[in-house]
């Protein structure tokens, strides 16, 4: 079974990076999605939607984790520049849809690029996409690092993050469920 988690954290404005910012400091997920949005559109602003996921000038973007980094080499955006389909690929890749033919998001690079579905995703897990395996429980903290090419706009950015994790179910002798989740 996969449990499902959603996390925010605030990007002070006029910056050029965000320092790490630790997500999760136990179990490791399966997969993890992020996305930019301006603060006064998160905070409730009834002229802004806090739903369009733009890049703000985001140069690079990575999770690390165990000791590890992903992507394993840093990527080199420039939306401006159309610097951004390893990032689209990915998001792809981790969603599923580059493993057969019989699905689709309908997200179309423009879309990605300009139209608020800038979206990053990321496969933690060598089982991400099967639902039917689980791993064994990984400790370990995850936190997430950005680059921008220009300061942060003014009132800052949120960063939106949606991540899965195993949850194992089970029945105890007099049927009543059991959830185990470490998160």
């Amino acid at each position: 079974m996969i449990s499902s988690q959603v996390r925010s954290f605030y990007i002070e404005p006029n910056r050029l990076d965000a320092p790490a910012n630790t997500l999760f400091t136990s179990k490791m997920p399966r997969r993890i999605f992020l996305g930019l949005v301006d603060a006064e559109a998160y905070n409730g602003s009834y002229e802004k939607s806090p739903f369009n996921f733009q890049p703000h000038g985001i140069t690079d973007i990575h999770i690390d984790y165990c000791g590890m980094s992903v992507p394993g080499r840093p990527f080199s955006l420039d939306f401006t520049k159309n610097k951004f389909i390893e990032a689209y690929i990915q998001l792809q890749e981790t969603l599923g849809h580059t493993r057969n033919n019989f699905s689709c998001n309908s997200i179309s690079t423009k879309m990605f690029k300009e139209d608020g579905y800038t979206i990053f995703g990321f496969e933690l897990s060598p089982v991400a996409q099967d639902n039917s395996l689980f791993e064994l429980v990984r400790q370990t903290n995850i936190s997430v690092r950005l680059n921008f090419r220009d300061k942060t706009p003014q009132g800052g950015l949120y960063c939106v993050v949606y991540a899965e994790f195993d949850q194992i179910f089970s029945l105890d002798a007099l049927r009543n469920p059991i959830i185990d989740s470490i998160v």
